[in-house]
């Protein structure tokens, strides 16, 4: 009888650490989301955040906030490069409406080059790449490899 009066004492004793080890447990995780929410309250009141989507907040976090350039004619690109690349394939359609904007924003740059990348195309996108090199061998670079089609497998075979 004396064993078995011993063995139901280790038994409560047993499941009272339990228990305590699971309270302990619950108050851990209730104190660190205590933590966590005041944390971010605190954050939040530190930095002021703004309503306005990020590229119209002008706002730094530097002392000195930086002024941005409101209108075109204040930028001045010319000392700048730019390189321009494109990927070209049955776009013959599209391309004079490019080569007009390509252009137009190369101009503001003092130097640039535009590198234009062809393969495989069916209408003549090739030869007017070709002919806008011709035109402007200074700035302008064309890139034919032609049937990368049959070197490169689709998805679907993969």
């Amino acid at each position: 009888m004396r064993l078995r009066g011993l063995r139901s004492i280790n038994l409560v004793c047993c499941m009272i650490f339990i228990i305590f080890i699971i309270f302990t447990l619950i108050l851990i995780s209730i104190i660190s989301i205590i933590r966590a929410y005041i944390d971010y309250n605190n954050f939040v009141q530190s930095y002021p955040f703004s309503t306005v989507p990020f590229w119209k907040d002008n706002r730094t976090l530097s002392k000195k906030p930086l002024l941005p350039v409101l209108k075109v004619e204040n930028v001045n690109l010319s000392n700048a490069t730019i390189a321009i690349t494109a990927c070209c394939r049955n776009v013959r359609k599209h391309l004079v409406g490019f080569q007009r904007n390509v252009q137009a924003i190369a101009a503001l740059f003092g130097v640039y080059r535009i590198y234009l990348y062809e393969s495989d195309s069916r209408d003549r996108t090739l030869k007017f790449l070709n002919e806008w090199q011709k035109n402007d061998s200074d700035h302008v670079r064309v890139y034919s490899k032609g049937q990368q089609r049959r070197h490169i497998p689709s998805r679907k075979f993969n």
